[in-house]
């Protein structure tokens, strides 16, 4: 019989850091290489007048995030870990220091495995964590180390969480009383499920709560 084994789950952004990174990752590097019309519509999209109109005025419920990331099409793999790399440390100025801090203790804690999971982008999350803990996040695909501007399989976001999850590490070795799970969004509910102890976060309050 496998032992159960106490786990301490966090999604990334609005938890581990106060930003969505995924628009702002394809912004920063757009600029990097100098895509200045692409900038200027990234900005655009990620602009709070366009998405004010898109879902108050057009009601429109599409998902601009893939649309972005393929403006990132035809950059060489160096690269786009290069500006992954950079990112990582302007994020570290927008981490949450009450998380980043439970994060650290949790990283400590030869008991604990931690895992960050989040419909992110995986290069610069990695880079941020420095490989202390297990990521879990959206991945690039690459032909011949050229950006093809997609993600490999489906974006990692709700019960994609938990599926992708299941495939490294089976559920039912996670001991459900001593896991740990924290987050910004009620869409992380399928996450939130495998863990007695779950913690939400509202920027610098951390508040546990009950979901049935």
């Amino acid at each position: 019989m496998n032992k159960l084994k106490k786990f301490c789950i966090y999604d990334f952004c609005g938890t581990v850091v106060e930003l969505q990174t995924a628009d702002r990752f394809v912004s920063y590097v757009l600029l990097k290489e100098g895509r200045f019309f692409s900038y200027t519509l990234a900005l655009i999209l990620d602009s709070w007048f366009y998405k004010f109109v898109k879902f108050n005025i057009l009601k429109s419920k599409s998902n601009d995030k893939f649309f972005l990331l393929n403006l990132l099409r035809g950059i060489e793999k160096k690269k786009i870990l290069k500006h992954s790399a950079t990112f990582a440390e302007l994020l570290q100025k927008y981490g949450i220091q009450n998380i980043c801090n439970q994060l650290k203790k949790d990283i400590d804690d030869k008991l604990s495995t931690v895992i960050v999971i989040s419909a992110g982008y995986e290069p610069y999350i990695k880079e941020f964590i420095k490989n202390k803990a297990i990521v879990i996040a959206n991945n690039f695909l690459y032909e011949n180390d050229v950006f093809k501007g997609k993600i490999i399989g489906n974006d990692c976001y709700g019960q994609e969480k938990v599926k992708r999850l299941s495939e490294l590490i089976p559920l039912k070795n996670i001991d459900y009383n001593q896991t740990c799970v924290y987050s910004d969004s009620m869409t992380d509910k399928p996450i939130f499920m495998l863990g007695k102890n779950k913690f939400f976060v509202d920027k610098e309050l951390i508040r546990k709560i009950n979901i049935e």
